[in-house]
């Protein structure tokens, strides 16, 4: 839904999704450009719940050269987590 565009050492915060299948799920797509085309990191199924949020880390491995992205899910202390549908 929200198609975000992020310079290098930048972050920023994405509210969540409103379209969200059955189980809370969103689909999440990290794209790097090379040149003049945009090629897909990672594309995945990530599930969406109050009170939990995702630390997404793209980054250029050092060994290899090539993109990589790291997932932390993290919860709030003391916030519920449960189905919102």
């Amino acid at each position: 839904e929200a198609k975000i565009q992020l310079r290098p050492a930048m972050s920023t915060g994405v509210r969540l999704p409103e379209k969200r299948d059955d189980f809370n799920m969103a689909p999440v797509a990290l794209q790097f450009q090379l040149g003049e085309t945009w090629r897909n990191a990672s594309e995945t199924m990530l599930r969406f719940l109050p009170g939990m949020r995702y630390l997404i880390f793209a980054y250029l491995d050092p060994a290899s050269g090539r993109p990589k992205v790291h997932t932390i899910q993290d919860t709030k202390i003391g916030a519920p987590v449960e189905t919102v549908r």
